[in-house]
């Protein structure tokens, strides 16, 4: 079969707006005629629909009321709408601003009785809210007035939607045809040509284990369940607590122990230097245990059918009942996790003849990669799901060790640890990571590289310039007339020496001053977590940040910390958060989740396409590659051996990090390098024309001085690049 074989085509109900106008001539035409007119001409623009009200130039808006709330929505984007928000919603995202009339707009509203305001609170459980997207379906049936911020993005229950909903005949129609064409919609592997399938599939044979099963039945057994009322309540709760009482572990094992953890292969690649620790957020172990609540919830599915599988198991059917019993709230469940866990991940699972994949936890990698049309994910998707099971795998191996050395105080926990040591090494498969993923980038401009496609959605580099000098200027506005409240106050550093030895200041020090350039020191926690080395890579300033920023710090920070102590007098956290850290999102730090919402905020209106920090990763640095800014070159050309290097007889990591440093709070950066680093970020701040780092001046005069500099700092942008070609060549997307 196809790795990405074309989904079966399903019977597309039409647009609201459509249907509406279907409806319109159906048996509800007689309400209709006892709603109120606003037409000049005779004619009745109003008609009553399925718990809308329409009106003829609302239609031809896109528009309808909920006839229950009497709230506007689009039905387009179904979403709630105030009569405020209806122009600017129009220009946004539809771009029908010259079919609206405020006069026709507010004639039809009024006729309606419109409110003014969207409801702040809809209560639930209760029947679907006509005109808004069709309930959530995990891990129970929602709706939101719109996705946004503030009250308008707070969810409801929704029950008994079918039981509740009056079908028309219309809709009558289609159920009938789609319960008759069920079995022909029904999802069935067939076997194919291997000519037909991408390597990584003919490596795994994953297509073949699936091949002529039901796919939705096979995705079924790795959902995960809901923790009230589901198959297998509370499972994700106690899985979680499992793993919570694990963590403590690591500040009682030998440091020993824990780098064998975290070592992937210790008798072909040696011991890692760096002991297995836990996350750095807390959060993140609350994802990192999502696959194994998938792995346990399919192995009890399957145990409860009674046929025979392999990692069948009578536990299984002993934390399903503890589970049915106690819930989320059985502590009795933990040790049988434990049991299960360990068995399927030290027993050595031989394959069989039938092709069946027989060690539980590939089975449940391959379901979880698996789509409802029979397809499979792209290869990149596997690693993170991968890293999720050995940090598991690891956690759980150290509970054994700990729990050896209770039966037998006398024991050894390194010998422990070397017994499983087997077991805890990664096998994961290096054909996922070498695999090529198709683009998300499309250059419509492919000689000035001043236009993209991502995922089908046209991005402008013109646009993105927009974005920056409007963020900028709102940054601006709120430092002059929010904080300093209209007073002229600047603290001036231009003689301020950082020492970068000195870490006495702030345990995290990820605020430097490089030469003249305010810097971030960017981590990356991912590669940070699993191979327990830490990448920092200077990121200088544009002129206005770094100097807001500063101004921050030296003025608005100390009465932000007096503050603090007021408002939170029992959370002395809230005020740590406040003089350790430079971003603080009010009592708590900021998450990517807050960051993607800020990102959508400020690029929504002129990119017409909202930002996250994912989809920015991918924007940012395929612009970076095609105006020779990337930072990625330079950590390829820090790690490249040199003659210099060799000659001296060690290679060029060693020197970079054991000889000659000055700069010695950087881990894994040579001196030579940092320059690079820094012109990398002017060299992108010059594309963007944003004013240039690097000024120790007001933001004020930063405003004043040419992006280019003319001449001198651009020259020095230059001047601690790589020749041509020294990095070797890019690929072009």
């Amino acid at each position: 079969m196809s790795d990405k074989s074309a989904p079966l085509q399903q019977l597309q109900p039409p647009l609201p707006s459509l249907l509406s106008v279907m409806q319109s001539h159906s048996t509800s035409t007689t309400q209709a005629s006892q709603l109120p007119s606003t037409s000049t001409t005779g004619t009745t623009p109003a008609s009553h629909t399925n718990g809308l009200l329409h009106h003829t130039y609302l239609d031809s808006l896109n528009l309808a009321v909920n006839a229950e709330f009497h709230f506007l929505t689009c039905q387009i984007c179904q979403a709630a709408l105030a009569p405020g928000e209806v122009k600017h919603h129009l220009t946004r995202l539809h771009g029908t601003q010259s079919r609206y009339n405020d006069h026709e707009f507010n004639l039809a509203i009024s006729a309606f009785r419109v409110a003014k305001e969207l409801p702040p609170h809809i209560p639930g459980p209760r029947t679907i809210v006509h005109g808004l997207k069709p309930p959530a379906w995990c891990p129970c049936m929602i709706q939101q007035l719109r996705k946004g911020a503030g009250d308008v993005q707070t969810f409801w229950e929704v029950q008994n939607v079918e039981a509740n909903s009056q079908p028309t005949l219309h809709q009558s129609l289609v159920d009938s045809l789609l319960k008759e064409l069920e079995p022909m919609l029904q999802v069935i592997q067939t076997p194919l040509d291997g000519r037909m399938v991408s390597p990584w599939l003919l490596t795994t044979q994953w297509h073949e284990q699936v091949a002529g099963k039901d796919i939705k039945q096979l995705c079924s057994l790795v959902a995960l369940p809901k923790n009230d009322g589901g198959d297998i309540p509370g499972l994700k709760d106690v899985v979680e607590a499992y793993y919570e009482e694990a963590i403590p572990l690591l500040d009682r094992t030998g440091e020993l122990v824990l780098q064998r953890l975290n070592s992937p292969d210790p008798p072909k690649s040696g011991i890692s230097n760096t002991p297995f620790h836990k996350h750095l957020y807390k959060s993140t172990m609350k994802k990192y245990i999502l696959p194994v609540v998938a792995l346990l919830a399919m192995l009890i599915r399957q145990e409860y059918t009674g046929r025979p599988f392999s990692g069948s198991n009578n536990k299984l059917m002993d934390l399903l009942a503890v589970l049915h019993i106690n819930g989320s709230e059985g502590r009795d469940a933990l040790p049988l996790i434990h049991e299960v866990l360990f068995e399927v991940w030290t027993t050595a699972w031989t394959p069989q003849e039938d092709r069946e994949i027989v060690d539980p936890t590939e089975r449940c990698l391959a379901l979880l990669m698996l789509r409802q049309d029979g397809s499979f994910k792209e290869p990149h998707n596997v690693t993170g799901i991968i890293a999720k099971f050995e940090y598991c795998m690891r956690l759980t191996f150290l509970q054994e060790i700990h729990h050896c050395i209770q039966a037998d105080p006398q024991s050894n926990e390194l010998e422990h640890c070397m017994a499983l040591e087997n077991f805890f090494v990664e096998k994961t498969c290096s054909l996922a990571y070498d695999t090529m993923s198709l683009p998300d980038v499309w250059w419509t401009d492919t000689k000035t590289w001043k236009s993209m496609l991502y995922r089908g959605d046209e991005i402008h580099f013109a646009d993105l310039c927009k974005v920056f000098k409007e963020t900028e200027a709102k940054l601006v506005q709120t430092w002059e007339e929010g904080i300093l409240m209209g007073h002229d106050i600047r603290v001036e550093y231009d003689k301020i020496a950082d020492d970068l030895i000195n870490k006495d200041t702030w345990p995290t020090r990820n605020l430097a001053v490089l030469g003249k350039h305010i810097s971030l020191l960017c981590q990356h926690l991912k590669m940070s977590t699993l191979t327990g080395k830490d990448k920092l890579i200077p990121h200088a300033l544009d002129g206005i940040t770094s100097n807001i920023l500063v101004q921050d710090l030296a003025l608005a920070r100390p009465f932000a910390e007096v503050a603090a102590r007021a408002c939170f007098p029992d959370k002395p956290e809230v005020v740590d958060l406040y003089q350790n850290h430079v971003f603080v999102n009010y009592n708590r730090l900021f998450d990517s989740k807050d960051l993607s919402t800020i990102l959508t905020k400020y690029s929504l209106p002129s990119l017409h396409f909202g930002l996250t920090i994912r989809s920015w990763r991918h924007i940012q640095t395929a612009w970076k590659c095609k105006l020779g800014c990337a930072i990625e070159d330079i950590i390829e050309m820090d790690e490249e051996d040199n003659v210099e290097a060799l000659q001296a007889g060690h290679s060029r990591s060693t020197e970079n990090r054991v000889y000659g440093i000055s700069i010695e709070a950087l881990a894994g950066a040579a001196e030579d390098i940092l320059p690079a680093y820094l012109n990398a970020s002017m060299e992108w701040q010059r594309h963007c024309q944003v004013p240039l780092g690097g000024q120790s001046t007001s933001y004020k005069k930063a405003h004043l001085t040419p992006h280019n500099l003319k001449g001198a700092s651009k020259e020095h942008i230059q001047k601690a690049r790589p020749a041509p070609g020294a990095l070797g060549p890019r690929g072009d997307y």
